[in-house]
């Protein structure tokens, strides 16, 4: 926990803004609130992925108390029997609905937690896009802030057991994708959460559209919120005033892009 203090000391000097802690699975990290409480004295926004498991409702008050800004879950689908066998673990979807009602029900007893946030992160796949318009609906009940979406790459164009072929590509869009803007619209969702969600489901499955979020009316593009991931390499090199990297340092200067820094390129440059 010293060389993590050390770690956010040295990003929060670089006007760093926000903690993704993120594994593996992060509820097992014996320190897990002692970072959270690291990030709250910097004032970062500090937000959790993981799959919800083993959270009851004094784990979860602690985290917030320690300062956690949002939870985001993963769920593959709806159906037990489908997402426990994806990852892995019988009984799982159970324990994550679970978790999502444990800081929903938080989220409504205390005013200081008002605006803490809960997202479903879900990965579109050949047997679980149907489920998506049941997965939504379930969220909206669990009143989650946002829905995370994303797909599978196919690189190598070759056959996948996950990967969407392109018959249920067309499916997704011409069926999956007005059932959901329906149902948000029965649910009396605020229209520019509906807005957003025909603009970021519109584009699924096109090649110039990566992961998207849905959430709170507000656009979350993937490709706008994150340009360049900095390796040790590209920081020495910034260092050494390489060309090309004092241009991309210029377009993250000038608010044209943003830069995320992994702490264990923090950490590498420190021991060096």
């Amino acid at each position: 926990i010293i060389k993590i203090k050390d770690i956010f000391y040295e990003a929060s000097k670089l006007g760093n803004e926000k903690l993704l802690i993120s594994g593996g699975e992060p509820l097992i990290y014996k320190n897990l609130l002692d970072i959270i409480k690291e990030g709250k004295k910097y004032k970062w926004f500090t937000f959790i992925n993981s799959v919800g498991y083993g959270i009851n409702k004094k784990f979860a008050e602690s985290m917030l108390v320690s300062g956690l800004s949002a939870f985001n879950v993963s769920i593959d689908s709806p159906r037990p029997d489908v997402h426990d066998k994806l990852r892995g673990l019988p009984g799982l979807l159970n324990k994550s609905l679970h978790a999502l009602s444990i800081f929903a029900e938080l989220r409504k007893s205390r005013k200081e937690y008002k605006n803490f946030y809960t997202n479903i992160q879900t990965i579109i796949m050949k047997n679980t896009y149907r489920d998506l318009p049941s997965l939504i609906e379930i969220g909206l009940d669990l009143e989650v802030s946002s829905f995370y979406l994303m797909y599978i790459y196919n690189y190598y164009g070759k056959d996948s057991e996950f990967i969407l072929s392109k018959d249920q590509i067309i499916d997704f869009k011409e069926n999956i994708i007005p059932n959901i803007i329906s149902i948000l619209k029965k649910r009396k969702v605020s229209n520019d959460i509906i807005k957003n969600a025909q603009k970021v489901l519109g584009n699924f499955c096109e090649d110039e559209a990566s992961g998207q979020c849905v959430g709170r009316g507000a656009e979350r593009e993937a490709r706008r919120e994150m340009k360049y991931c900095a390796d040790t390499w590209f920081l020495l090199e910034l260092y050494n005033k390489n060309e090309r990297a004092l241009e991309i340092f210029k377009e993250i200067t000038e608010g044209k892009s943003r830069l995320v820094i992994p702490t264990v390129s923090i950490l590498e440059l420190i021991r060096l």
